[in-house]
């Protein structure tokens, strides 16, 4: 990807979205032909799979953003504070394994002083994390670091983490729950609907260049 070409970045991530979309579509067309014996079957690892998708293109998008930012390597000092908490990601789980004393806390003064001069140059390991489990609040807190809103995003955050990663729980927890068509198909084009503003809010972030200090 071009470090200073937001065309290759809405490329990225729009065939990202393109085959997850297939895919998708594809199940769809496999339960249809399952017939009423597997059908059942086919529609809950469906649901599971559109909560995969719905993790997957969140994660893959964001860290693909902070990519794009990291290859124009520019001063901390000139980014949001968002990123600046981003490059805290590897100090942040070093210093939680350490008890809390004032040369802890000197070290933490020492690394916030020393950053100011630092380039972003690489998307931390851990900076984005679903933690395998991508409900609302999850969401809205990656959705921070882009300084977007997740509510204008996901219209029904309830809807998300009781129909979508709820039931996906169930299922993977080998829960016994019945996924209807209607189910399935409501599940699919809020997550699709979701997906396609999320990507859209960020590609405006590329453009506007959110991400630098006004």
């Amino acid at each position: 990807m071009n470090a200073f070409d937001p065309d290759s970045f809405t490329i990225l991530v729009t065939e990202d979205f393109t085959w997850r979309v297939r895919e998708l579509s594809d199940l769809k067309q496999v339960i249809r032909l399952s017939g009423s014996s597997y059908a059942p079957v086919a529609r809950k690892a469906a649901l599971a799979l559109v909560y995969a998708h719905w993790e997957g293109y969140v994660v893959f998008v964001a860290a693909a953003y902070l990519t794009y930012i990291a290859k124009r390597k520019p001063l901390l000092s000139k980014l949001m504070p968002s990123l600046h908490a981003v490059s805290l990601t590897s100090h942040i789980q070093e210093w939680q394994r350490q008890r809390d004393s004032i040369g802890l806390r000197l070290k933490m003064v020492e690394v916030f002083r020393s950053m100011e001069g630092q380039q972003f140059r690489r998307v931390p390991h851990g900076a984005i994390n679903a933690g395998g489990n991508l409900n609302f609040e999850r969401f809205a807190d990656i959705c921070k670091i882009m300084m977007i809103n997740a509510a204008t995003i996901i219209t029904d955050g309830e809807y998300l983490d009781s129909e979508i990663v709820g039931v996906r729980n169930r299922i993977a927890h080998g829960g016994n729950i019945v996924i209807s068509d209607e189910r399935l198909s409501k599940a699919s084009d809020f997550v699709l609907s979701s997906m396609r503003s999320f990507r859209t809010d960020i590609e405006n972030c590329v453009l506007s260049q959110t991400f630098m200090l006004q």
